[in-house]
């Protein structure tokens, strides 16, 4: 695990989530995806929604579940506030890219200070993060409670491809070390070596495709039926997909030259 202490969370949070990208770069993994998230934003609205300890613990877990059935059940029997029943229903549907801040913006326009200050500093990570590592692909969770009962700000998991369980998890508590005299703010990570090591055996085994743009001439898809008759892979891309999103799993594209479909190097 890696653990950062500073004057300025903030700071830390970009300082911890930069050096987790460096780390999965260095090592060689062809992916970066991070997902993030805030706790403040579930906590400041579990406190304006006036919940007891039991009722939070029950929003708490029909949230990580995304039950959105069961969510709307719970709402209609525990937040009478109309306002902020629609708040509440909505948060599982906060998650995407970067427009889930403005989305989230908008929605959450006249909840706590805290809520909206943690939707900036979401933002302010991501703009510095983005800078430094455009090629990694941030992915926003508003609703991600991962420890929650121990981080206190922005917390933070890194997935790759094809691979289901986060490969490091990590956020920030603050005034953990108060316990020891010194309440200062922290940010840190934790990471699976044994799941990585498998992802890089896999990685280096495994062989690359052929990406074909979407498109809908059957001389095409003629063309790839050939190819995956060979035994080749061959991904098809969706409409507004560039050969540039799948440079991770192809190293080759499909191409319609002078009437002919033939395949060339990326």
């Amino acid at each position: 695990g890696v653990e950062l202490h500073g004057e300025s969370g903030l700071a830390a949070d970009v300082e911890v989530v930069s050096l987790l990208l460096a780390s999965l770069q260095e090592v060689g993994l062809a992916s970066l995806n991070i997902d993030l998230g805030h706790v403040g934003i579930y906590r400041g609205l579990a406190e304006a929604a006036g919940l007891d300890d039991t009722q939070e613990q029950a929003f708490f877990d029909l949230l990580q579940n995304k039950a959105v059935t069961e969510i709307a059940a719970w709402v209609e029997v525990n937040i009478t506030d109309a306002k902020m029943a629609a708040i509440f229903n909505a948060l599982p549907q906060l998650a995407g890219g970067r427009s889930v801040l403005a989305d989230a913006r908008e929605l959450l326009a006249e909840a706590p200070a805290v809520v909206l200050n943690a939707i900036d500093e979401l933002e302010q990570v991501a703009d510095v993060v983005s800078q430094r590592y455009p090629q990694a692909r941030l992915y926003f969770d508003l609703s991600e409670l991962r420890g929650y009962n121990y981080h206190t700000g922005i917390v933070f998991a890194a997935f790759a491809d094809g691979y289901g369980a986060a490969l490091a998890n990590g956020g920030r508590y603050d005034s953990v070390g108060e316990v020891f005299g010194n309440a200062r703010p922290a940010s840190g990570f934790g990471v699976d070596l044994t799941a990585i090591e498998g992802l890089l055996d896999a990685e280096q085994d495994r062989p690359k495709g052929i990406f074909a743009a979407a498109s809908s001439d059957t001389g095409q898809w003629q063309a790839i039926d050939e190819l995956r008759a060979q035994g080749e892979i061959v991904v098809c891309g969706f409409e507004r997909q560039s050969h540039s999103d799948m440079s991770i799993v192809c190293d080759r594209e499909l191409v319609l030259d002078t009437g002919e479909y033939r395949v060339q190097s990326l």
